[in-house]
């Protein structure tokens, strides 16, 4: 898990629509985060609980994310955006 992983691939699962929006993510220690998202960034702590990433943005709601699987280079998780599924494949850098 720690270490920088960029993103793949960002599909919504219903209609197969790929974004093309960027979401590296950096897991500097065992619990802290930052993700770029080219625009802004956010950083706080995480850590893993059964299939879940979750999120601790400073000052802000946790958020989690499903783990569909991860190896030593690829992480996929799924998530819910506004109420639509979308799974998010990063590579390790």
């Amino acid at each position: 898990m720690l270490g920088k992983w960029k993103t793949d691939s960002w599909i919504e699962n219903d209609s197969g629509k790929k974004f093309n929006n960027k979401m590296d993510f950096n897991f500097s220690d065992a619990e802290h985060y930052e993700i770029d998202y080219g625009s802004e960034k956010e950083k706080g702590k995480y850590w893993i609980s059964n299939d879940f990433l979750h999120t601790g943005e400073e000052g802000k709601a946790e958020k989690k994310v499903k783990i569909i699987s991860m190896s030593k280079d690829t992480f996929v998780f799924e998530m819910n955006r506004t109420g639509t599924l979308e799974t998010v494949t990063l590579l390790k850098q």
